[in-house]
């Protein structure tokens, strides 16, 4: 919380008078700790210890889903260890609620070879559930720090294109710094605790604001079955390869704030709990009533909190709703990929089956269109009647709920005209959030902006026709 709340910037009240932090201190013969960071773009923290020398190998792959790391967005973040020191201007406190830097975030670097995932099934359903004690967990405020060397004084800037930024400040002693280049840093720290983490294979969490919603609906629910408070556990997510669907997922990491751990999440550890946590979950999901029907919205009483504020306005609780739904149907599908997908054209999909199994995919989904069209904004109800349509093309299927779940129908709703740059966006976001291949992605996209957009709404479509690969 300190890197947050009392980071330079950041301001409290006390006896009457605001105090804003204004300095990292600095010990005499002790340097800080730093590390170099890439967060890479399936949002996995990626550190190693500072160097001051090019090296090629120096982060050179992502820890989680193995591809080579973008060193355009290496940073570097210092760990505060000494505490922070004050401005010596102080003022009066007054009407303006104090500043704070929210910029935090948390993820898990534990990557240990010893954890061992235990495998569980129920039906079709599957998961895995790995605890590990004294597991590795870092805190990082990624604002843009300008730092002082010499004497610790540090400048907050909204804007941080540049490494350097020149500014002449005087010391907490007041006396003026020799040193006027400050250097651009993140704050952060490591800390070991109690960690569990649980991989959905099936049904699996592939878009990261689904995941955020169910991460924090899952902690809300855990903390209510488990009768604890809220600011007892925290949580992240980690992305990993899902072998039974062939595409990359999010798993959800759950930890004990206090250090070392506390024994809350260990008793996650077993399926029934586990289970009993998440209808407890749906429970307390489902009985708020904020987003209406369409649950497209969240608050306080459901999924949103103090410590999650940067990531509010992407929390749905129909996310949740829908995900814990699949997850205890007793008629769910089989874990389905989607690596044999081929396509011939914007609307027909091959996969092996003839021209007239085509034919009557692209049927289906017209009648479905145009018959429950109106439906469309009522998620719960218009993934009930795709699922119903178009059983029998679960590949298929599996990526227009993808597509819908990213809210494409709302933009094509929105969109003047549907041409390659309107397709582009989601084409990269199921390729890179996914794992979905750039052709299937492609297939998908088109599917919808033609069958929606143009035979529905009667949108002007100016994509390229998807030619046989």
């Amino acid at each position: 919380m300190a890197i947050s709340e009392y980071a330079p910037g950041s301001q409290i009240v006390a006896d009457g008078n605001l105090i804003t932090s204004q300095y990292i201190k600095k010990v005499p013969n002790m340097d800080w700790r730093r590390y170099d960071y890439i967060v890479c773009e399936c949002k996995t923290l990626n550190i190693e210890p500072h160097i001051e020398y090019k090296n090629e190998m120096h982060l050179k792959t992502c820890r989680a889903c193995g591809m080579e790391l973008d060193k355009g967005r290496m940073g570097t973040f210092l760990v505060p260890e000494f505490g922070f020191e004050a401005s010596t201007n102080i003022e009066k406190a007054g009407l303006i609620k104090p500043r704070r830097t929210f910029n935090g975030e948390v993820s898990y670097i534990g990557y240990r070879d010893d954890i061992q995932h235990i495998h569980f099934q129920s039906g079709n359903r599957e998961y895995e559930i790995a605890f590990s004690q004294n597991d590795e967990m870092a805190v990082l405020n990624r604002s843009n720090f300008y730092v002082c060397n010499v004497c610790g004084y540090t400048h907050l800037s909204k804007m941080g294109f540049q490494m350097i930024y020149p500014k002449q400040h005087y010391k907490s002693s007041g006396y003026l710094c020799e040193n006027e280049n400050l250097q651009k840093y993140a704050l952060g720290y490591r800390f070991d605790t109690d960690v569990i983490q649980i991989r959905f294979l099936w049904p699996q969490i592939t878009i990261y604001e689904q995941a955020l919603s169910i991460l924090y609906g899952i902690m809300k629910g855990t903390c209510a079955y488990l009768n604890i408070e809220e600011n007892d556990i925290a949580g992240c997510l980690r992305y990993f390869y899902n072998k039974a669907t062939k595409t990359g997922s999010y798993t959800i990491v759950l930890y004990d704030k206090t250090p070392g751990g506390a024994g809350h999440v260990k008793k996650l550890n077993h399926p029934d709990v586990f289970e009993a946590v998440l209808k407890e979950t749906r429970d307390i999901i489902g009985r708020c009533t904020c987003g209406g029907e369409s649950m497209d919205a969240a608050c306080y009483n459901c999924l949103k909190s103090y410590n999650n504020q940067k990531y509010h306005d992407v929390l749905q609780r129909r996310y949740v709703i829908e995900f814990l739904n699949d997850f205890f149907d007793d008629n769910l599908g089989k874990a389905e990929t989607f690596e044999n997908i081929s396509i011939r054209s914007p609307l027909s999909l091959i996969d092996n089956h003839t021209s007239t199994v085509n034919e009557d995919f692209e049927s289906e989904f017209n009648i479905l269109l145009t018959n429950y069209g109106a439906q469309i904004s009522d998620s719960q109800r218009f993934v009930g009647l795709m699922k119903d349509f178009l059983f029998a093309y679960p590949k298929q299927l599996n990526l227009l709920i993808a597509l819908y779940r990213m809210d494409i129908t709302k933009s094509i709703e929105d969109a003047a005209v549907l041409n390659d740059i309107f397709a582009y966006r989601f084409e990269k976001r199921m390729d890179e959030e996914m794992g979905i291949s750039k052709e299937n992605a492609k297939w998908a996209v088109a599917t919808w902006c033609f069958s929606y957009g143009g035979n529905i709404l009667g949108k002007p479509c100016e994509l390229e026709q998807v030619k046989e690969i």
